[in-house]
């Protein structure tokens, strides 16, 4: 038992948890990382159909 009344491998197992969990996020990370054309050309897609959604609406008000 530690200070605070816990098991030693609780903390330890979380915290190992929480590593894996960072090392995943962190491979999903670098495997999108190298299409920048493709993610530029998505963003400017997007905000295309923003503007239309926009000027069709006659205003910014209709984004809330």
């Amino acid at each position: 038992m530690n200070e605070f009344g816990e098991p030693e491998g609780t903390t330890s197992n979380l915290i190992a948890q929480k590593s894996q969990l960072e090392r995943k996020f962190q491979q999903l990370l670098d495997q999108i990382t190298p299409f920048v054309p493709y993610r530029w050309t998505a963003t400017a897609v997007l905000l295309v159909l923003f503007m239309a959604r926009v000027i069709y609406g006659e205003g910014w008000y209709i984004i809330a």
